[in-house]
């Protein structure tokens, strides 16, 4: 089970420094050109993990699960890219791992997972420290803002969806690989009729060598090893606990876009971070602390009763 932390908070390392890459390759693509070539270069570095594939790991299940996780990706990615042009690096950041609070909503509310108190608790910490990483102030709102919200939607979804076939496919790897072809073919068909082919023909990204370099950061790093991570936490993760532990991608954004872009990072900002981090470093020890409360509680109760006789 630790592993799958581990995983999980490997690729919110990785996410979150993708926030500072997605900013580099805006300066010289459009949004979905970036999504494109992103997901193309992980698709890429993907491909020999196909050697020693059997013709069962090719089922209808894994094309199917891949296809539609692949659709929700495409333009949860398209949204948080877009918003980013409109938006702060920090803030772009919180509004995305809002879907860390919107999984467990939906978990509960359409498939009746049973959540814990302590969960609960974890979830409500989490959320104050955002609140603090955001300085208090999420009534100034733009465009951006609200596009990066459609995609936190779509990524709450899209956790879901990952948890369900991550534990039906037989080979996680070949659902992956699938997951960012399609994402390669929808935005390089959405880049051509929404965005055209005239910024690639400037040429500007071959002269950016920090665009071109975040791009293959991002494709290496932020996607094609990322993502595998994510499947692999996910095949033993329910998908509302791995939404916290992502939420680690804000804080690291935030303290990048702070060394990186000279983005304001106020004490009460630092506070959140340190906050984020103190409710993700709970969460993998939360059976142990229900059994430590609950023992103690145990304890307590005759103890309680010979203070209290009826």
């Amino acid at each position: 089970m630790f592993a799958s932390y581990s995983y999980a908070i490997l690729a919110s390392l990785f996410w979150g420094a993708g926030f500072i890459g997605s900013r580099f390759g805006l300066e010289s693509l459009s949004p979905m050109w970036v999504t494109f070539f992103r997901f193309l270069i992980a698709f890429i570095c993907l491909l020999p993990l196909f050697k020693g594939s059997k013709r069962s790991d090719f089922n209808l299940e894994t094309i199917k699960g891949s296809i539609i996780c692949g659709l929700m990706l495409t333009f949860m990615i398209f949204f948080q890219v877009k918003g980013l042009q409109f938006t702060t690096v920090a803030k772009s950041s919180f509004i995305t791992i809002t879907y860390a609070f919107i999984t467990p909503l939906i978990c509960f509310a359409f498939f009746k997972e049973k959540l814990s108190a302590l969960f609960w608790s974890t979830s409500i910490m989490a959320m104050i420290g955002i609140l603090l990483l955001c300085n208090l102030d999420i009534t100034n709102l733009n465009y951006g803002d609200f596009l990066t919200f459609l995609g936190a939607l779509l990524s709450s979804v899209h956790l879901i969806a990952v948890s369900k076939y991550a534990k039906k496919v037989p080979r996680l790897a070949v659902f992956n690989i699938f997951q960012m072809l399609t994402v390669c073919i929808v935005s390089f068909v959405v880049a051509m009729v929404f965005e055209g082919v005239e910024v690639l023909k400037a040429g500007t990204i071959m002269q950016d060598h920090k665009a071109l370099g975040a791009i293959v950061f991002m494709g290496i790093f932020s996607t094609s090893i990322a993502f595998m991570y994510q499947v692999k936490a996910q095949k033993m993760l329910k998908p509302y606990v791995a939404g916290i532990i992502f939420l680690m991608e804000s804080p690291i954004a935030a303290v990048l876009g702070y060394f990186i872009f000279n983005e304001k990072l106020t004490q009460m900002a630092i506070a959140g971070c340190i906050l984020v981090m103190f409710s993700v470093i709970i969460l993998p020890f939360e059976q142990i602390l229900l059994k430590f409360i609950r023992n103690s509680s145990s304890k307590l109760t005759p103890a309680f009763k010979k203070l209290n006789p009826i």
